[in-house]
């Protein structure tokens, strides 16, 4: 199995034109990969499926290297920021529905828009820069960011008209009423 991996991770390394320092990321996208494809010696059926028991879904693959855009937060970016960056594609995050890109500082929240027409042609093996390599992230090493909970102001309507109707100058119980001054009217 060693062996199957080594080939088929260098081979979309070199195909997606990736130096070397992103060996870790070639070899789990290819263990994802070969975790979804055929096995002769499970009689052509596929080791995850016969692991957990259901089919696996194949619409979310994309081709590894390849560029994609992913969204840029409106708090992150101004008014004339474009809204996307260019980035390329490196895999899938376990238990997240997202993806892991090169060049991206934001979390990708579901498909971002992938171009599959191939390899990468920014990165090649010898012309990466040491701050190529240092600004890289990827999705699951940033923050999540945080469900924003609803302004406070909502749900006192209630509360708004009782007081409107009481703030007046109307007795509101019987001795109030029996001691005020308004009380021949």
């Amino acid at each position: 199995m060693n062996k199957s991996l080594t080939e088929m991770a260098r081979c979309l390394r070199l195909n997606a034109g990736l130096p070397k320092s992103f060996w870790a990321e070639v070899v789990s996208m290819t263990c994802y990969l070969i975790n979804r494809s055929p096995r002769a010696s499970l009689g052509g059926k596929i080791a995850k499926e016969v692991w957990i028991g259901n089919p696996v879904n194949f619409d979310h693959l994309r081709i590894f290297g390849c560029s994609a855009y992913v969204h840029v937060p409106s708090d992150e970016r101004s008014n004339l920021d474009p809204k996307s960056k260019l980035c390329i594609f490196f895999g899938y995050k376990k238990g997240v529905k997202g993806t892991k890109n090169h060049g991206s500082t934001h979390p990708t929240s579901g498909d971002p828009l992938a171009i599959e027409s191939g390899g990468s042609s920014h990165l090649t093996s010898g012309g990466s820069t040491a701050n190529e390599l240092q600004a890289y992230n990827l999705a699951r090493d940033r923050q999540r960011r945080t469900n924003v909970k609803p302004p406070g102001k909502l749900g006192y309507e209630d509360m708004v008209s009782f007081a409107l109707l009481n703030s007046g100058d109307e007795p509101t119980t019987f001795h109030g009423a029996i001691t005020s001054q308004e009380k021949k009217e």
